[in-house]
């Protein structure tokens, strides 16, 4: 009996705390990163959060020889889970770029008043972001965002071990950045149809001043229709073009995460 207790105390609850900090950060990432696994139902995720477990489990040296007490074991899956949440969040955020032109587009479009909830994200979206997301997320699949990703998780393990003594507070900056990064590239994607839209708002401003008794709101309506699909028709290739290229900053991103973080 009490060869079995020293053995749960000296090798088992070890070797459980490293599952559970490995873990920790696995999860975060497949929560947060929307490729791809995006609409998969959660018994696939969990079983792929599993898979990685045990594909990655005793990568890098981790220091983790003991569990000294519980409160150290909730801080350090904490940190753990939050470093799979930087890790996501830059491939969430490298999609988001796509999204926040589509949200820019939709209210000039009209595509505002249709909207439908999201269960994936939880969010009610319209139509033209919702479009601009899957053409984002089959991009980034073609570009294999997805495999940097998996690389740069992999490559976590050996250059960040569980349980080292991470600098967290060093991603706060970065994150921010890439944020003010997205929402520019984000309103520089919708800039030229949302040039075209001014322009037919002015040209119905004109015809509305010119025929009062137009009902110019319901031709109106369907003209911007016209104009954006067209415009968006037009723009699109470039608007692809612009995304594959954000995916490289992406990379960078990974790199200069992984790199900060790291104890000094």
């Amino acid at each position: 009996m009490n060869f079995a207790a020293l053995l749960g105390k000296s090798a088992l609850q070890p070797e459980l705390g490293l599952l559970a900090l490995e873990l920790a950060r696995l999860s975060a990432v497949v929560a947060v990163a929307p490729i791809p696994w995006t609409n998969t139902p959660r018994r696939i995720k969990a079983g792929l959060i599993i898979f990685l477990l045990v594909v990655l489990h005793g990568s890098g040296k981790s220091p983790v020889t003991e569990l000294p007490s519980a409160g150290w074991a909730a801080m350090h899956i904490s940190a753990e889970f939050l470093l799979g949440l930087c890790i996501g969040m830059i491939v969430r955020l490298s999609v988001a770029a796509a999204e926040v032109a589509g949200s820019t587009l939709a209210v000039p479009m009209g595509f505002s008043a249709a909207q439908a909830f999201d269960p994936t994200l939880g969010s009610v979206d319209s139509a033209l972001t919702r479009l601009f997301r899957n053409m984002t997320l089959l991009l980034a699949l073609i570009a294999g965002l997805h495999r940097v990703m998996l690389h740069t998780l992999l490559s976590s393990f050996h250059l960040l071990p569980v349980g080292t003594a991470v600098q967290l507070e060093a991603s706060f900056p970065l994150m921010l950045e890439l944020t003010t990064h997205v929402i520019g590239v984000g309103v520089r994607l919708a800039l030229p149809v949302l040039a075209l839209l001014l322009m037919a708002n002015l040209a119905l401003a004109f015809v509305a001043r010119a025929a009062p008794t137009m009902q110019i709101f319901n031709v109106g309506f369907a003209v911007l229709f016209a104009v954006g699909a067209v415009g968006l028709l037009l723009s699109l290739p470039e608007v692809a073009r612009e995304i594959t290229r954000e995916f490289g900053q992406s990379a960078r991103y990974f790199e200069r995460l992984l790199t900060e973080l790291q104890p000094r």
